[in-house]
């Protein structure tokens, strides 16, 4: 067992995807299994049900301020769980958002806590380690690697991208099936592709971008989003 506050630690969660192909990990909170969906780009460490809180040990805190992707606001009330259980790794005073008992529980802003992630969706993992060399060592990954600078937003990692539509700011979203872009001179709701996308020294494939009217909270920090597809 790893505590997270150690800065040394090792974990490989094991994850599946649900029926809307959105990647769920299972979480222990008092000796309790919550499957939850993993999403990259939360700002909110864990997000539970109402029902699912009724239970539990907990700390109330204040009403936080959350915007959702069409632009609407809520004020959402926070508590406090003494502890979390991912995999193997312990998190010691996780801040927990309620939702209603319609939404999805989540698991968002780096498993909860700021761990270093590996995402290995293909080999349905997600592994939190604390240092690159160690996933070397332990020969969970090969080939050739390069570092990209990202800014720490609010709604997770942005970088830039250069493009045929010039530099883009680019999130990511790993419960967004398809890739969206701010529509600007292009109709809301079509397809607009782009034969150059190079992140750092990558050059990737062609990418297509679903149009979309971003609300001002997101499209102020970044200009589209990669989800799944990429």
């Amino acid at each position: 067992t790893y505590f997270y506050s150690s800065k040394n630690y090792m974990s490989i969660l094991d994850i599946r995807f649900n029926e809307e192909n959105f990647p769920v990990v299972d979480v222990n909170i008092e000796n309790n299994i919550y499957p939850l969906e993993f999403r990259l780009g939360v700002k909110f460490p864990l997000r539970l049900r109402k029902e699912a809180l009724q239970g539990l040990k907990k700390k109330t805190k204040d009403l936080t301020d959350s915007i959702n992707f069409l632009g609407e606001t809520s004020q959402l009330q926070t508590y406090t769980i003494p502890k979390v259980k991912v995999g193997n790794v312990i998190l010691r005073n996780v801040e927990v958002t309620e939702v209603d008992d319609e939404a999805s529980g989540e698991l968002g802003k780096f498993l909860g806590g700021e761990l270093n992630l590996l995402v290995d969706f293909p080999n349905s993992r997600i592994i939190a380690c604390d240092s690159f060399s160690k996933l070397k060592k332990n020969h969970l990954i090969d080939g050739d690697w390069f570092s990209v600078p990202f800014e720490m937003t609010r709604v997770g990692p942005v970088m830039h991208a250069l493009t045929d539509f010039g530099e883009l700011k680019v999130g990511f979203s790993t419960t967004l099936s398809e890739s969206l872009i701010q529509s600007e001179s292009a109709e809301r709701g079509t397809r607009v592709s782009t034969n150059k996308f190079s992140i750092g020294p990558k050059e990737f494939r062609t990418s297509t971008f679903y149009t979309f009217d971003l609300p001002s909270s997101i499209s102020n920090i970044t200009d589209s989003i990669l989800g799944l597809e990429f």
